[in-house]
């Protein structure tokens, strides 16, 4: 696949034009962070600045999503994804547009993406002659929430405007230098469950702890057993993770033995076989160590799974060659690399509708280029996502997204010749 020098250089032209303006909208949904399923101004810019690009249709899903339509003429449908939540963190870069909300800050690159997405519009609107099809652009809510995806799908997405063909998406990455992509063939993101477990005993007074059943105690061996469910029981070639990121009594006092401890945990792996073996696993601990502590049946603890699940992120191999080829093309080889499987989760993989739409995750190189030595070794530890110290590199970020997004796009959706 042969990318025209000639498209080339219109396409970096006129996202060069735009680029004070993408880097302007970056810099105000960065200062003015929303967090998840609240997202109520930004996505009213969103949507604003799709309609100023161009597109044809513009609406709201599930409240604070935004879907845009550009349309031209027979072929492909293309969805390309953004998404526009914040994240609970304060955040502590000394930049001048750093988030002038307390305790809410955009460090996962969404104040990044959605001005990507304008600028990639824009470029669509203005070379048609270079393309025939359909291009459905989403600005995503909740998506730190693993729901915002289902929401929009369940307000009608696929319904209310044409079902994609295949369905792509930018994610900043941490890791990777500004003007470089990573490409991941297969699975790519793991699926997540997150699930509180109530762990209830009989409270009393500290010094007195005979006539109790501490459920500190009971909560505490269940954290250690649980370690044991990846180690002895999940098949290693399986990856997996069980974390218990959250253990609260409902008393604060040392001279306190509390009725009851709140336990929150997170289940990664990437089949769904796997995560009921793992929760079958949780709730057999559960009974166990309550057996074992002689605790009453009617106290024993309760596993509550939510009520959603995010899926694995599968990216379709054929597809993603495809994308491969265009950004070599485009980049050269040497600033496509190839990344691993992460144990994070995505809820773009429910754009696949059950792996019925073949979809692409991206990671988009966002670190700054000066932080890396020749040879591609960062000089320093560079700041993961949801650190409070994580920021993407505008220059080079907004740059190759919008100009590497447009190529794939018009590549895929190519007017015959």
């Amino acid at each position: 696949m042969s990318v025209s020098n000639a498209l080339i250089q219109k396409i970096e032209t006129l996202t060069e034009a735009n680029y004070d303006e993408l880097f302007e909208l970056h810099k105000h949904y960065h200062a003015n962070p929303e967090l998840t399923l609240l997202e109520f101004n930004t996505s009213v810019r969103q949507a604003e600045e799709y309609r100023k690009a161009g597109c044809d249709e513009v609406a709201f899903l599930a409240g604070t999503g935004v879907a845009a339509l550009i349309k031209n003429g027979p072929g492909p449908t293309i969805l390309y994804r953004n998404d526009h939540d914040a994240l609970p963190i304060q955040e502590e870069n000394e930049v001048s547009y750093r988030s002038t909300v307390p305790g809410v800050g955009h460090l996962c690159g969404h104040s990044t993406v959605p001005a990507i997405s304008v600028g990639v519009a824009r470029n669509l609107v203005a070379l048609k002659e270079h393309w025939s099809g359909t291009a459905l652009i989403v600005s995503q809510l909740g998506e730190e929430s693993g729901d915002g995806a289902r929401k929009m799908l369940r307000d009608g997405l696929y319904e209310k405007f044409p079902r994609p063909d295949m369905a792509l998406a930018w994610h900043c990455s941490p890791t990777l230098p500004g003007g470089t992509v990573g490409i991941r063939k297969g699975p790519a993101m793991a699926c997540a469950a997150h699930l509180d477990i109530l762990i209830r005993g009989i409270g009393g007074h500290g010094g007195y702890p005979s006539q109790t059943k501490d459920p500190v105690v009971l909560a505490a061996s269940i954290v250690m057993r649980l370690q044991t469910i990846v180690s002895r029981e999940v098949n290693p070639l399986e990856p997996a993770v069980v974390t218990v990121g959250s253990f609260v009594t409902n008393s604060q006092k040392g001279t306190v033995i509390p009725s009851e401890v709140m336990l929150k945990l997170t289940v990664r792996c990437f089949s769904h076989d796997i995560y009921l073996q793992i929760l079958a696993a949780i709730e057999r601990i559960c009974r166990g160590e309550a057996i074992a502590a002689g605790l009453p049946e009617a106290l024993f603890p309760q596993v509550m799974p939510f009520s959603f699940f995010t899926e694995s992120v599968y990216n379709d191999p054929a597809l993603t060659t495809r994308l491969e080829s265009v950004f070599v093309d485009y980049l050269g080889k040497e600033k496509v690399r190839e990344e691993p499987a992460y144990t994070f989760a995505e809820d773009f993989a429910h754009y696949a509708d059950g792996g019925q739409i073949p979809i692409s995750f991206l990671w988009l190189g966002s670190v700054d280029p000066a932080k890396f030595d020749a040879d591609g070794t960062p000089k320093e530890a560079l700041p993961s996502l949801h650190s409070p110290r994580f920021l993407t590199h505008p220059p080079t970020t907004i740059r190759t997204g919008v100009n590497a997004m447009t190529v794939a796009m018009t590549e895929l959706m190519k007017t015959a010749v």
